[in-house]
């Protein structure tokens, strides 16, 4: 979903850029973000 697709987006961003736009993550919990950045 759209969801997924954002954070994948943000974890890639963030690995190019080494910077996370912290707009990427506002709609997701703690917990999500953590699952994205070790997946």
């Amino acid at each position: 979903g759209r969801r997924k697709s954002v954070v994948h987006i943000a974890c890639e961003n963030h690995w190019r850029n080494k910077v996370i736009n912290i707009d990427d993550f506002r709609e997701l919990t703690l917990q999500e973000i953590g699952e994205a950045i070790k997946s």
